[in-house]
């Protein structure tokens, strides 16, 4: 059995999320590998003219969220170092339905 971690970014510049998607999705691979989807597009791509893409990271139920939580911490820390990705929206949801 899996859990998810679904990363969901907004942003109003479609090219800016994009560019901050792929950037994001990049990190999580380094680290996780296959377990990581994305980034792709939501279902409904834009609403409220902010752009929206989500990656999904998926692990198994064994491995310690806690060190799952560090390891996307210090990703996101990295992430949110770089200028042009201060201004994206990120919110995350463990175990979506």
């Amino acid at each position: 059995f899996y859990k998810i971690i679904q990363f969901v970014l907004k942003h109003k510049d479609e090219n800016q999320l994009s560019l901050g998607a792929k950037d994001l999705g990049d990190r999580l691979k380094e680290v996780f590998k296959e377990r990581v989807i994305g980034p792709e597009y939501a279902i409904i791509p834009r609403i409220n003219n902010q752009f929206i893409k989500v990656i999904k990271l998926k692990y198994e139920k064994t491995v310690s969220d806690k060190a799952i939580k560090e390891k996307v911490q210090l990703l996101l820390d990295q992430f949110y170092s770089k200028s042009e990705n201060k201004s994206i929206r990120l919110s995350i949801d463990v175990d979506p339905l």
